[in-house]
């Protein structure tokens, strides 16, 4: 397996069913000048569809771990049992408004994640972890399929 040198272009994913956090993250990204598109999804099952659809391998998927239907932590371990999409390396991470200890820890020990943010309430703070999770994966080496 290679390694990239170059940052992946694909798009950032978000999977969260709040319209008021999809509406301040995305004035976030624009605020942070992000130049990559952002596809948001309220159900774990659109977003599933779009990840096996065979479009453009995302840079990041951001997922809340408390949604309808399957929640984000069934939605990753879903993930992780397709071949196709964990060959990909697509760096996944959660941020929630609310994170026990136990479902930190479960998470931790069961999936292969890459961090576990608790969602800022103050909006300054929110756009510093946004920026500094953008940073991060845009500098970090990834994996290329071969």
């Amino acid at each position: 397996m290679k390694f990239s040198q170059t940052v992946p272009p694909g798009p950032i994913v978000i999977v969260n069913d709040d319209d008021d956090e999809q509406f301040i993250l995305e004035k976030i990204f624009q605020e942070l000048n992000t130049t990559r598109e952002r596809l948001y999804f309220t159900s774990t099952a659109a977003a599933f569809e779009y990840l096996t659809g065979g479009g453009p391998t995302p840079f990041l998927i951001i997922c809340d771990m408390i949604l309808p239907v399957e929640n984000g932590v069934e939605f990753k371990k879903r993930i992780d049992t397709q071949p196709q999409l964990k060959i990909k390396s697509i760096p996944f991470i959660f941020m929630s408004n609310a994170i026990s200890n136990t479902v930190l820890v479960d998470s931790y020990a069961s999936l292969a994640l890459q961090g576990v943010f608790e969602t800022p309430f103050d909006y300054n703070d929110l756009k510093n972890l946004i920026e500094i999770i953008l940073t991060y994966w845009s500098v970090c080496k990834q994996p290329i399929a071969s």
